[in-house]
């Protein structure tokens, strides 16, 4: 069984604006903040975390029609077995909502997961925010 993650941010920013930022799929730890630092080479991003361990993730599609990208994580510090996700952004009246899902196993990971991105969101927010 696999367990789901999802997350639905309200921004206050346009959808190109948000768009652009989460599109821009080399620099996610201007977006992330427990990714210190991020690169981008073809289709594979390394992202650097906070605590000091590394992911490899491969880049699945960044679709313009959607506002989607996808991504799965190949190397991690916590031995997921598959973790496979997903930003979208959507407009919603003056605003945008930008929603994050991850599927993941094994599931039992899926509380630890959820609480490092409840506590990302706010600063997720900021950042798609901010000029």
């Amino acid at each position: 069984m696999m367990a789901t993650i999802q997350k639905v941010m309200d921004v206050e920013a346009s959808v190109e604006d948000v768009w652009n930022k989460i599109s821009n799929v080399g620099a996610i730890s201007e977006v992330v903040g427990f990714v210190t630092e991020s690169q981008l080479d073809g289709d594979v991003r390394v992202c650097k975390m906070a605590d000091g361990g590394v992911l490899e993730e491969t880049i699945i599609s960044i679709d313009s029609a959607l506002r989607r990208v996808s991504y799965c994580i190949t190397k991690s510090p916590l031995n997921l077995e598959f973790h496979a996700a997903s930003m979208q952004v959507v407009s919603k009246g003056k605003g945008t909502s930008m929603i994050w899902i991850t599927d993941l196993k094994p599931d039992s990971m899926a509380d630890l997961l959820d609480s490092i991105f409840e506590e990302a969101v706010p600063g997720i927010k900021i950042a798609l925010e901010s000029n």
